[in-house]
């Protein structure tokens, strides 16, 4: 059956993926740092994106990002211009966190990040009961991730900004885009040709149906 896209549900979305951070891991290779900033390599993928993102002169009108230190830290050197020169708005969304439950996936408390990062909504975070907690919505299981996922495309859908970027997390854009399968990790981003590698950024079409799915469609190659 075919659907036809309301005219007001395209939208463009621009993701970008956080670059890297050091990992301390147990004898059983989880990741036991609690929400870790960038290592020097990840800032160094967030300069390059930075320039790109620039040169680019993206038409985004909004910022969204994650509420995990990597992405808030990657979105303001990234989007530094746009932020700063342009003034865009940035609003962190806790259903845009990583979906695991390992304590690097695990965000900060709110009141923290606020004084880490003073010039961004956290009002979203505030409003979420359950954040940081990984239960309800951010329960760490493909099911309840696929469902945050809907919740994600509908107020992407919703909202009256029609470009945008969205700072987020391997798992989560392959989630939007529908590559994600059941079974595979959700703590750490699958390395195949549909993920985003870190630092990497690629922009879509983001078109949602009257039945509640959406489709992508690539602007161009990731960059």
């Amino acid at each position: 059956m075919a659907f036809s896209t309301r005219q007001d549900d395209k939208k463009t979305i621009y993701f970008l993926r956080h670059g890297l951070v050091d990992h301390k891991t147990d004898e059983e290779g989880v990741h036991r740092d609690h929400d870790p900033m960038l290592n020097h390599e990840g800032i160094k993928q967030a300069e390059q994106a930075r320039v790109q993102l620039r040169d680019a002169k993206l038409p985004i009108e909004i910022i969204f990002c994650s509420p995990l230190r990597r992405a808030i830290e990657t979105m303001q050197i990234a989007f530094q211009d746009y932020i700063f020169e342009d003034h865009l708005p940035v609003k962190i969304l806790p259903t845009l966190q990583d979906c695991g439950d390992w304590e690097c996936n695990v965000g900060s408390p709110v009141p923290e990040l606020e004084q880490q990062f003073p010039r961004f909504d956290f009002s979203a975070c505030y409003e979420d009961k359950v954040y940081p907690r990984k239960e309800g919505i951010h329960k760490a299981d493909f099911e309840t991730s696929v469902k945050k996922t809907e919740q994600l495309a509908e107020y992407f859908a919703r909202i009256p900004q029609k470009s945008f970027a969205v700072v987020t997390h391997g798992v989560c854009i392959r989630l939007f885009c529908g590559f994600q399968k059941p079974g595979e990790m959700l703590n750490a981003t699958p390395k195949d040709e549909n993920s985003f590698s870190a630092g990497q950024h690629g922009g879509y079409t983001f078109h949602y149906y009257s039945d509640k799915t959406w489709r992508f469609t690539p602007l161009e190659e990731k960059k």
